[in-house]
C-alpha cells in the first residue's frame, strides 16, 4: 500500500501517545496495519469494537499482532472460568421492590451498569455521579430508596464474583480492572493500537492512562453515539503528544463529502471540520419527498433512526411486494414488541417478559417509560398502536424473515437497518430515513449534549454512502441560513426517480408539477394556499396561522381534496 501524505505523517509520527482523528470510509483499519507492518519486530496489541471487527482484522494483520475486543482481553487478562452471561435487566429485581417496583428495578439495573463502566472500585463511590446524570423526579426516587438500591447491587456484584456464574460481559471487565489484571498483561506489549476512541467506556480510559509505553488511539468524536451507554470521547478526554487527521474518504465522491462537510460546519458551527472525498468516484445527493415508491435493482438501504420507522418502513415495502432484510437479527426486539401486544389486549399470559408482564396495562407501561425515559420502549408502543390490526402476524412474519438466510443472487433487495446498527457498514444507496428530522428539530441547539449526538447520528447514517445519497426534504430547513441556501441548490427528487434503467450515468428526471395563485398545497410543515408566485419559489399562507412561508416548487403536494377532518381557514 501506498500512504497519503497524511498517512506518511502518521508512520512518521514518533510521540508516545499518538492521536488519530479519523473521519469516516479514510482508511484507518489500513493506516494501523500499515504501522503494524512497519514494527515486525514489535509485540503489538490492537483492540478493536467488536467481535466483527476481530475476526476481519485477523485475516489482515501480521503474526506480530494479537486481535481482541475490550472484553475477550478482559477475559483472557483474568485467567477464569465463568458459567455463561447474561445481560442486567431490571426484570431481576423486581422482586426486591413493592411499590413503584419497574422503576426502581430499573433504577438498581442502571446503578449497576453505570458501576462496571466506571472506574470506581465500590458501588458507595459513584452515588453522587450516578444521580447527577437522572432527571429531577428519578433522583428524587433514587435518593428516597438509595441505601435499598445500593446493598442490593451489592449483594448482585458479590454473587458474581463467588459463583462465576450468569454476570454480565462488563462484570469481568471490571473485575480485571480492579484485580490490576488487566493494566499487567497491556504492559507487556511494546505498542497498543486502540480502535473507535471515541467511544471507549471510563474504565477503558481508566486502564490505558495507566500504560506507559507507546499507544496509538483512532477515532472520530462525530461519531460518538453511544453515550446512553456512558461512552466517552477518548478523542476529546485523553492527554496525547500528537495529534494527526485523516480527512481523505475512500468511500465516496466529492459530493457526498462536501455535503459531510457542510452537515457537520453548519450542524454543529464547527467550521474547522472538512471531509473529502476521491475526485474519480461518481457520487449523487438528492433531497426526496416521500419513500412511498421504491424502485431500485442497486444495492440500497433504508437507514432509521428508531425502530418505529424499521418496522414502518418494513411494512411498506412488504405491501409493495419488495425483497429486503434486516442488517442486524432483530428478534429480540420484536419479540419484546409482541409482549406490549399481547398486553394491550389484555392477553398477559402470552406475556414472556417480566417487566412487561408486572404491568397491568398499556397505559401503566407507558407511563413507566415516559418516567425513566426509555424512548426505545415508547417507540414500541407505538408501534403496537399504529399497525395493531396487522399484529400479532406481522410480527410473526418478520421473525421469519431474521432467521432466513440473505440471498446473495437477491441484488435488488432492500437493506433495513437503524443508523446505530449499520455503524462501521457502507453501501451502495442510502436513504436517510426522515425519523432523524424530529430528533434534530426536536433536541435543543444551545450544544447540548443530546443535540450533538443527534447531528453524529445523522453524520454516521449520511457517511455509509458509497454513490447515491438520499435524504429527506425537510432537512433543508435545518441549522443557519448558510446550510439552507446550500441545500436548496441540491435536487428534491422521488427517490423512485432515481434509477429508471440500469446504465450508470442515468441522470434522474425530476417531475415538477404545475401550480397557480389560490392553489391548496401540502408542504413539509403543513397544509395552506399558494399566495404569490417568484420563479420556483412559492410564498405559502400557513392553515389557521398568520404565517407565510416561501417553499421551492418541488416540494410542494397539490391538495384536491382536503381530508375530511380539515375544517380550517387560512389567515
Amino acid at each position: 500500500m501506498t500512504p497519503t501524505n497524511e498517512q506518511q505523517k502518521i508512520l512518521n509520527a514518533d510521540g508516545r501517545v499518538v492521536k488519530i482523528n479519523a473521519r469516516a470510509g479514510t482508511g484507518k483499519t489500513a493506516t494501523l496495519l500499515m504501522i503494524a507492518q512497519e514494527n515486525p519486530n514489535k509485540t503489538i496489541l490492537y483492540l478493536v469494537f467488536n467481535n466483527r471487527n476481530r475476526q476481519a482484522a485477523k485475516r489482515k494483520f501480521p503474526d506480530n499482532v494479537d486481535i481482541h475486543t475490550i472484553h475477550s482481553f478482559a477475559l483472557s487478562a483474568l485467567g477464569s472460568n465463568f458459567d455463561g452471561f447474561e445481560a442486567v435487566r431490571p426484570s431481576h429485581y423486581l422482586n426486591n421492590f413493592r411499590a413503584n417496583k419497574e422503576t426502581l428495578a430499573t433504577l438498581t439495573s442502571d446503578f449497576i451498569v453505570f458501576f462496571l463502566d466506571s472506574a470506581y472500585p465500590k458501588p458507595d463511590l459513584e452515588i453522587d455521579p450516578f444521580k447527577k446524570q437522572l432527571s429531577d423526579e428519578l433522583r428524587e426516587i433514587f435518593t428516597r430508596s438509595q441505601n435499598d438500591i445500593t446493598e442490593i447491587s451489592r449483594a448482585s456484584l458479590n454473587s458474581w464474583y463467588k459463583t462465576k456464574k450468569d454476570c454480565p460481559h462488563d462484570f469481568y471487565l471490571k473485575l480485571s480492572h480492579l484485580e490490576n489484571k488487566f493494566q499487567a498483561k497491556l504492559a507487556k506489549y511494546d505498542l497498543v493500537l486502540v480502535d473507535e476512541g471515541q467511544d471507549l467506556s471510563p474504565i477503558m480510559i481508566d486502564i490505558l492512562a495507566t500504560y506507559r509505553d507507546r499507544i496509538i488511539i483512532v477515532g472520530d468524536s462525530h461519531q460518538q453515539i453511544y453515550s446512553f451507554r456512558y461512552a466517552v470521547d477518548a478523542m476529546q478526554n485523553f492527554t496525547h503528544d500528537e495529534l494527526h487527521e485523516l480527512t481523505l474518504s475512500f468511500r465516496f465522491g466529492v459530493q457526498i463529502a462536501a455535503l459531510t462537510s457542510k452537515f457537520i460546519n453548519n450542524g454543529k458551527a464547527d467550521h474547522d471540520f472538512t471531509i473529502s472525498g476521491v475526485p474519480e468516484k461518481k457520487s449523487q445527493v438528492y433531497f426526496y419527498d416521500s419513500l412511498s415508491s421504491i424502485e431500485n435493482r442497486q444495492e440500497m438501504a433504508i437507514l432509521c433512526r428508531t425502530n418505529f420507522s424499521l418496522f414502518k418502513n418494513a411494512i411498506l415495502l412488504k405491501t409493495k411486494k419488495r425483497s429486503f432484510w434486516f442488517e442486524r437479527d432483530i428478534t429480540g426486539d420484536l419479540l419484546r414488541t409482541l409482549d406490549v401486544y399481547w398486553l394491550s389486549i389484555d392477553e398477559k399470559t402470552k406475556v414472556k417478559d417480566d417487566l412487561i408482564r408486572s404491568f397491568d396495562s398499556l397505559k401503566e407501561l407507558e407511563k413507566y417509560a415516559t418516567t425513566i425515559s426509555d424512548f426505545q420502549l415508547l417507540k414500541i408502543v407505538e408501534i403496537v398502536n399504529v399497525y395493531k390490526r396487522e399484529f400479532p402476524e406481522i410480527v410473526f412474519e418478520f421473525l421469519k424473515r431474521c432467521r432466513e438466510k440473505r440471498d446473495s443472487q437477491d441484488r435488488g433487495a432492500v437493506i433495513l437497518s437503524t443508523i446505530h446498527a449499520a455503524k462501521g457498514q457502507e453501501y451502495e444507496t442510502v436513504i436517510i430515513d426522515e425519523d432523524v428530522i424530529s430528533r434534530l428539530e426536536g433536541s435543543n441547539s444551545n450544544g447540548s449534549c443530546n443535540y450533538l449526538e443527534e447531528i453524529n447520528v445523522a453524520y454516521v447514517g449520511i457517511t455509509r454512502a458509497k454513490k447515491n445519497l438520499y435524504l429527506p426534504a425537510g432537512m433543508k430547513r435545518l441549522f443557519t441560513k448558510e446550510w439552507q441556501d446550500y441545500a436548496s441548490k441540491i435536487p428534491v427528487i422521488g427517490v423512485v426517480d432515481a434509477h429508471r434503467n440500469d446504465h450508470p450515468d442515468r441522470r434522474p428526471s425530476i417531475s415538477v408539477p404545475e401550480f397557480e395563485l389560490g392553489d391548496t398545497v401540502k408542504t413539509l410543515l403543513g397544509y395552506g394556499k399558494i399566495v404569490k408566485i417568484d420563479g420556483d419559489q412559492y410564498l405559502i399562507a400557513m392553515e389557521n396561522q398568520i404565517a407565510r412561508i416561501w417553499e421551492r416548487r418541488s416540494t410542494l403536494v397539490k391538495v384536491q381534496k382536503l381530508p375530511s377532518y380539515k375544517t380550517f381557514t387560512f389567515k
